[in-house]
């Protein structure tokens, strides 16, 4: 099987210069769009995402708490 040289030409290596700049272009495009989406579908559930985070925190604070008591209590 023979196969053909591959000639570049300025003029093809111009147009995949293009076509790669399109490329990114494009994907930075559905990127920005696809943050923009979520951001939409998830603005309700900030409160409760805090509202969870709160939750964490406090009970964290709590099994701290706990753990600081059982100490005392060991020591004594």
């Amino acid at each position: 099987m023979d196969f053909l040289p591959v000639q570049n030409t300025e003029n093809d290596v111009d147009k995949l210069k293009a076509v790669i700049f399109l490329q990114s272009v494009y994907r930075g495009y559905l990127a920005r769009r696809r943050v923009q989406e979520m951001k939409e579908r998830s603005s309700g559930q900030e409160t409760a995402v805090i509202f969870f985070l709160q939750q964490v925190e406090n009970s964290s604070e709590h099994i701290y708490n706990c753990q600081k008591t059982t100490r005392k209590l060991l020591r004594a």
